[in-house]
């Protein structure tokens, strides 16, 4: 969605939120490893890596895997692709050992509010990684229970959304009230 977003007429604001402490246990050895959240924004990020035996080793976070690949392995560093989340370590992590990561990552919005055929309000709260694509994106909120059908018009560059139902829902007024900035 990050790089989506540049594609859309309005912008959009980016919620960003704060992992501390995520750990992550070592089953087998390996250097690449998954963060919880995609959508991260490294400048923010430390990694430690705890072994088996206890010794505790902070990492550095470099800005590229070109970086990465050609890196002294002394140097404790590791990748993170901003968009996915994943951790690519310039040395193997071993069995056993636990990663530990404090970062910020972005979530879009989406609060809105429809109508059923009583005209009760049905109101809808939706946090969506950044990482996530815009067509996943509007897939989770066609099939969020709030009785609406979104989608991307590229030839417009806009999103369309409608109610699913047919018929006045709201005779005191709209049928769909947006109250966050993604529409």
């Amino acid at each position: 969605m990050i790089e989506e977003a540049g594609y859309l007429t309005n912008g959009i604001v980016w919620t960003t939120n704060t992992v501390s402490n995520e750990t992550k246990a070592v089953l087998a050895d390996g250097t690449s490893f998954q963060l919880a959240n995609g959508a991260v924004d490294t400048s923010s990020a430390n990694i430690s890596v705890k072994s088996a035996d206890g010794t505790e080793t902070s990492y550095t976070v470099v800005g590229s895997k070109d970086d990465l690949n050609t890196s002294d392995p002394s140097q404790h560093q590791v990748y993170i692709d901003q968009t996915t989340g994943a951790l690519t370590f310039n040395q193997t992590i071993a069995s056993g050992s636990t990663i530990t990561s404090n970062y910020n990552y972005k979530t879009v919005d989406i609060d809105l509010t429809t109508y059923d055929s009583d005209g009760n309000a049905i109101n809808t709260s939706l946090s969506l990684n950044g990482s996530l694509s815009l067509d996943t994106m509007l897939t989770r909120l066609n099939n969020s229970g709030a009785g609406v059908s979104a989608f991307y018009d590229s030839s417009t560059q806009k999103i369309a959304i409608s109610t699913t139902q047919t018929g006045n829902m709201n005779a005191s007024g709209s049928e769909m009230n947006f109250t966050s900035s993604f529409f």
